[in-house]
């Protein structure tokens, strides 16, 4: 299939990204709640990981001075002594014990080999779980909580969110239902993202720039999973192939997002402004961003979402494929 021929418009984009905010604010509002669960239950964890690190030891340091104050107290035993005591024995004393066995001589009595077999080993008093301190099945519930909860679930709902964004571009009827349409994806999305990220960072490592050459040309392997149920590389391959030709586009785009971002998060330095900068960067900025790189998916694609519902016909091959 041919490269799309459809480039970014900037203006479009951005007028039908606030327009489909606008007209599905409560349901982006409630999708971005959603999503961020998972970020603020870890938040919460790891704050109750570094009360427990502190607690521990704070514990520690006052049971040692408790013992260093224990000894250097003028009632123990060390100080008790006097210093000009005497000891009672001479060094010229001799032994008044000698040893009566003979060096070749067998000694009468026997060891009590029964009762050292029936000895039993002593008993683990601590109670502690497989001899782990509370601090290291804290630290293993962590990170258990990390890879096996956090990871997982913020992937699924990540995939939601690129679902829902591209109903609401493509003016179709969508609820938060769809959030959780996107279980099948998680495996996918977890090898290409670690790909994307390896890709990336052995692109930062020269110099920087190709690492954000790579970030560009295969960002949209997300949207491409979600829209095309592509697989893991197949989506890294169709997001290189289609950003290529809009290349100086796209890192338009992406620039002039990042100065909306940072013009935002500026407001929060304000006293009074702050807190609803940062809500307004939560709730309002971050799904208007996110409308607008699926826009401009759309349109790397060559499918325009300039007209109603009715006039797209499902059986266009850019509609229903992938391009290669």
């Amino acid at each position: 299939m041919s490269q799309p021929s459809k480039k970014i418009e900037f203006d479009t984009i951005f007028r039908q990204s606030c327009k489909g905010f606008s007209t599905n604010a409560g349901l982006l509002i409630a999708s971005v709640l959603i999503t961020t669960l998972p970020a603020f239950v870890f938040f919460l964890a790891a704050i109750g990981y570094v009360m427990e690190f502190n607690y521990l030891e704070d514990t520690k340091t006052d049971k040692n001075t408790h013992l260093n104050s224990a000894v250097s107290s003028t009632d123990s035993p060390a100080h008790s002594a006097k210093p000009d005591a005497k000891p009672d024995a001479k060094p010229d004393a001799k032994p008044d014990a000698k040893p009566d066995a003979k060096p070749g001589a067998k000694t009468g009595a026997k060891p009590d080999t029964k009762a050292m077999s029936n000895a039993k080993p002593p008993k683990n008093r601590s109670g502690r779980l497989l001899n782990l301190s509370s601090f290291e099945v804290f630290t293993i519930g962590y990170w258990g909580i990390f890879w096996l909860v956090y990871i997982p679930v913020g992937l699924w709902l990540q995939l939601g969110q690129v679902a829902l964004w591209l109903k609401i571009a493509r003016q179709e009827q969508a609820g938060l239902t769809v959030l959780f349409s996107q279980w099948h994806n998680v495996g996918r999305f977890l090898v290409a993202g670690l790909t994307f990220a390896i890709l990336e960072s052995l692109g930062c490592c020269l110099l920087i720039i190709p690492g954000a050459i790579v970030a560009l040309l295969c960002g949209f392997y997300v949207w491409f999973i979600v829209d095309k149920d592509m697989g893991s590389f197949a989506s890294l391959k169709s997001s290189f192939h289609v950003v290529r030709p809009a290349f100086l586009e796209v890192l338009l785009l992406v620039v002039l997002l990042g100065l909306i971002y940072l013009g935002v998060n500026f407001l929060t330095i304000i006293p009074l402004l702050g807190e609803l900068a940062g809500l307004a960067i939560l709730l309002v900025v971050w799904p208007v961003m996110g409308l607008v790189l699926t826009h401009a998916y759309l349109a790397l694609i060559g499918e325009s979402t300039d007209s109603s519902p009715g006039d797209r016909q499902p059986g266009d091959p850019v509609y229903a494929e992938s391009p290669s």
